[in-house]
């Protein structure tokens, strides 16, 4: 059984004030051989190598054209508080909606919605993406991205309902009839592997969280016929011991029987 499989707890950002998962639309990094100066400036001495920071906390110069971290990268962003910067509520970044995070489910830009981002004329890479951009089917009942989940609604259509001009979000798909053509980059392609390894995980633990379950029924089982076995070995002894005593009784009557026999 390896440590990873092992571990049930989610991993989660190491700022305080932060602990973002990446069920909250964030990209988990680990602070490698940088975990000594990380933790200073954090103020923390328990930080290791294989503790995890999240992207929120980097400016973009710090990452690698894969969304990786740089060796040397050190947090400097929103580290005193929750949420953005000096209490900032969290805002839809697609033009013309800026719903907020106490207004729908925020999640964070990746670089695999550069494609829908250029056919809608807006940058889906950073920033954050409520749910409104998304097909209801693309979101699971607990309220996460599902895996290769795509913002395909995010074109603009404007309606005049008598009131005045509304905008809505219409899916890309439907714009072109057909499924938005995207191309396959090395950072869509991480992103996916990062979604399909998160589900494997969970599913891993899922699995290993019912074998343990089973494994402790078992055990309670053993444990039950052991109490068991030992209730009719008490009893046993028991029993044995009173036939002792009354053999004991027997031999010593029987010889009184032979003395008296002897006398007479």
């Amino acid at each position: 059984m390896s440590v990873q499989s092992a571990n049930f707890r989610k991993k989660k950002c190491i700022v305080p004030s932060c602990l973002r998962t990446t069920d909250d639309g964030v990209r988990l990094h680990r602070c490698g051989d940088n975990f000594a100066k990380i933790g200073k400036i954090l103020g923390r001495s328990t930080i290791t190598k294989n503790s995890y920071i999240c992207s929120l906390h980097f400016e973009e110069s710090c990452f690698t054209r894969k969304g990786g971290l740089c060796p040397e990268a050190v947090p400097t962003r929103f580290l005193d508080g929750p949420g953005d910067a000096q209490g900032d509520v969290r805002r839809c970044s697609v033009p013309r909606c800026s719903r907020t995070e106490n207004e729908a489910l925020l999640f964070k830009g990746r670089q695999a919605f550069r494609s829908i981002g250029i056919e809608a004329g807006a940058d889906l890479t950073k920033g954050w993406i409520c749910d409104e951009h998304f097909e209801e089917e693309c979101i699971d009942d607990r309220g996460r991205l599902k895996p290769g989940s795509m913002p395909t609604r995010v074109a603009e259509v404007r309606q005049d309902d008598g009131d005045g001009t509304v905008v809505k979000h219409i899916s890309v798909r439907t714009i072109h009839g057909s499924n938005l053509k995207l191309i396959l980059t090395d950072d869509i392609v991480e992103d996916i592997v990062d979604d399909l390894e998160e589900v494997d995980t969970r599913t891993e633990n899922s699995n290993l969280k019912l074998q343990l379950r089973r494994a402790h029924e078992e055990i309670e089982s053993l444990k039950r016929t052991i109490s068991l076995l030992h209730s009719d070995i008490n009893t046993k002894r028991s029993r044995i011991q009173t036939l002792e005593e009354e053999l004991a009784q027997a031999t010593s009557s029987w010889r009184q029987f032979e003395v008296r026999i002897v006398n007479e």
